[in-house]
């Protein structure tokens, strides 16, 4: 049976006599195979002139329910398309039929979040734990919700239900991972990731993540191992190639620098046209100056601090006078809690 079939209301309440009840019948019976936005428009329209020509009470209730059903299908249609006004419209239209559709407050908590409208977001996602406390993804929202709000000790707690509630639940287990990270909580970081992984194996980014905590670990070859694996599931990975090429450049341990690899890796950072510039730059400038060219570095760390933002530039200043005077850059496995990337929002759900 189609996912349309299993999540539509069952049909008890709707029986073929007269034309509102036709109507609503011929709704129903497309909700079992309706998988595009016409076929779910066809449905909102056929139980609207149902409620029109006259439904007894109990129809009426089964009509508004599989109204909110197929607009909030509509509405994951027109999200995954990135319409997210049209979607939203959808998902509140749905809960304005249905007050108690979970998924639709779900669904609109996450397009709420997407689009920056956190504290909607929230509302929302706590709604729908309170209507089912079973549902694991909404707790992996709302902990993501957290995080942004900088509360990172009820993020990790709405994780951990998350990953109870469904211990296969990747998002979940990526974002716990994050977050204890962050709260310095490594060795459960490092576990969850290992789930992770386990679970999806093909993932670059997880696995790069991985790799940015075995650093804080002082594991500096499993780190190295994980850049490489995630270059090589993604060419293009460009987080890879820099935190790859700042620890072949930086590392405090002799056996681990790797000048000539350095180089290459920054240089493919910049090449894939790494997100903040003034990161890849920086990083560019670390490997000149641990391969002793100092004022290719001098030249390279000023142009990251002329296009970085006030709050990187005093880093970035401590560095060039290093370079100046002749010196390469050494970090240790000490965490930077703002360095950590948090997990994403689970998608939408029928």
């Amino acid at each position: 049976m189609s996912e349309a079939a299993t999540q539509a209301p069952a049909d008890a309440a709707a029986r073929p006599f007269g034309a509102a009840n036709a109507l609503l019948v011929q709704a129903y019976q497309l909700s079992l195979k309706a998988a595009s936005e016409g076929e779910y428009s066809q449905i909102v329209r056929w139980c609207a002139e149902a409620m029109r020509l006259g439904l007894n009470a109990e129809n009426r209730q089964f009509c508004l329910q599989l109204s909110a059903w197929a607009l909030n299908r509509r509405g994951q249609v027109r999200a995954a398309q990135g319409q997210d006004a049209l979607a939203l419209a959808d998902f509140r239209a749905a809960i304005d039929f249905d007050p108690n559709c979970w998924r639709a407050l779900h669904n609109r908590g996450v397009t709420l979040a997407q689009t920056g409208q956190f504290a909607e977001a929230f509302d929302d996602m706590s709604r729908v734990i309170q209507l089912n406390p079973q549902y694991a993804k909404a707790y992996s929202n709302r902990a993501t919700l957290y995080v942004q709000a900088g509360d990172l000790d009820r993020a990790v707690a709405d994780y951990e239900t998350a990953i109870n509630l469904e211990p296969e639940l990747v998002p979940a287990l990526v974002g716990h991972a994050r977050v204890c990270h962050m709260a310095g909580r490594l060795e459960q970081a490092l576990a969850s990731f290992a789930r992770a992984i386990k679970l999806q194996d093909g993932s670059a980014e997880i696995i790069c993540s991985r790799a940015d905590l075995l650093v804080d670990l002082g594991q500096y070859g499993d780190a190295l191992h994980d850049y490489a694996r995630a270059i090589d599931i993604d060419s293009k990975f460009e987080h890879a190639y820099r935190n790859g090429a700042w620890l072949l450049a930086t590392c405090p341990d002799d056996d681990v620098r790797d000048a000539e690899a350095a180089l290459k890796g920054a240089q493919a950072a910049l090449d894939c046209g790494y997100g903040d510039r003034h990161a890849a730059l920086d990083t560019m400038a670390a490997a000149l100056a641990n391969a002793g060219r100092f004022d290719e570095a001098v030249s390279t760390i000023q142009q990251a601090i002329e296009v970085a933002p006030e709050d990187a530039r005093p880093a970035y200043q401590a560095r060039l006078e290093l370079y100046q005077a002749g010196r390469p850059y050494r970090t240790h496995p000490i965490l930077q809690q703002g360095d950590v990337q948090t997990a994403d929002f689970v998608e939408v759900d029928g």
